[in-house]
């Protein structure tokens, strides 16, 4: 029982620290992604990244991608990173093909 109530605890703990992120866009240009690591650490993670015109994220999450977000944990926010044409950055885990 009370194994039960640990996991409800963390289960809960997580789902409502996901909920208190403000999500933003970000700005970004192809530099950044090397720059800031970003792009380094997601490959590292074994995650390809792609650069999605707007009118096709939906399309490509049901392909098994999703969209790429930078965390700032301290301000809590979440930042979906675009270029300046509106594309957004999405990742996929090769295992997700």
């Amino acid at each position: 029982m009370i194994e039960w109530l640990g996991l409800a605890y963390t289960i809960g703990k997580d789902l409502v620290r996901g909920l208190m992120w403000e999500e933003q866009e970000k700005l970004v240009d192809g530099d950044w992604l090397q720059k800031s690591g970003f792009g380094e650490e997601a490959r590292a993670k074994g995650v390809d990244l792609y650069w999605s015109r707007p009118d096709r994220v939906a399309t490509r999450e049901t392909e098994g991608w999703a969209v790429m977000y930078a965390e700032d944990a301290k301000a809590g926010v979440r930042y979906k990173l675009v270029r300046y044409d509106g594309t957004t950055l999405m990742g996929r885990s090769p295992k997700a093909e």
